[in-house]
């Protein structure tokens, strides 16, 4: 099991971030590296859906954790191995953490963080910095 996690502290609300987060279709405005993103329903658990990244083939996801506005988690296969992405919310003394984690589990998980993670690593912070302009416009 690997992980990548970024924490980044902010004025915006976890309602307005949640808005943000909620709008699947919407995600590639803030993810540039996104092609496509898509929910096959309402955002629930249970729910399915699709991540269409650059250069890369699309992954079919399923959201597994939603409370509303506090945390949600995604997770997509890969061939023998399974990426889990939590998005969570924290508020304190009138200020919101937000904290993206991306985890790769199962027998090649090893190779896809060789492939991945130095990538992951690297736009995360700036995907989650306009993510937070998006929310402060809610």
């Amino acid at each position: 099991m690997f992980i990548i996690k970024y924490t980044v502290t902010t004025t915006a609300t976890p309602a307005q971030i949640w808005h943000v987060w909620q709008d699947v279709e919407n995600w590639n405005t803030w993810d540039h590296d996104l092609e496509l993103s898509k929910i096959n329903g309402p955002f629930q658990v249970g729910t399915t859906g699709e991540l269409k990244f650059k250069d890369s083939p699309p992954l079919k996801t399923l959201l597994t954790c939603v409370e509303e506005p506090k945390i949600f988690v995604q997770e997509a296969k890969l061939p023998l191995a399974r990426v889990i992405m939590t998005h969570t919310t924290n508020n304190v003394d009138r200020k919101t953490h937000v904290t993206i984690q991306t985890e790769v589990r199962g027998l090649f998980a090893f190779f896809y963080f060789i492939l991945l993670g130095r990538s992951i690593k690297k736009k995360v912070p700036m995907e989650v910095q306009e993510m937070l302009k998006k929310a402060k416009n809610f």
